[in-house]
């Protein structure tokens, strides 16, 4: 059984992400928020760490969401 990112409910990455249907978008969101290695999630470390949320527009990777990205369904 997969365990998702106990944090996703309130994630504003992933709520503003998560409805979007191309390959790239679906994809992070399987491996980080879905998935078991919700652990690499850069969001989730900085929440842990300063009880914080980042940017919406900060990616688990820990990179901004390129414009090229955003224009992606």
């Amino acid at each position: 059984m997969k365990k998702t990112c106990e944090l996703r409910s309130q994630c504003r990455f992933y709520l503003k992400f998560c409805g979007r249907s191309s390959n790239v978008w679906q994809g992070m969101i399987a491996i980080y928020c879905q998935g078991d290695t919700s652990y690499l999630c850069e969001r989730r470390k900085y929440f842990y760490e300063t009880g914080n949320q980042s940017s919406e527009n900060l990616m688990p990777t820990g990179k901004l969401v390129p414009i090229s990205f955003q224009t992606l369904p």
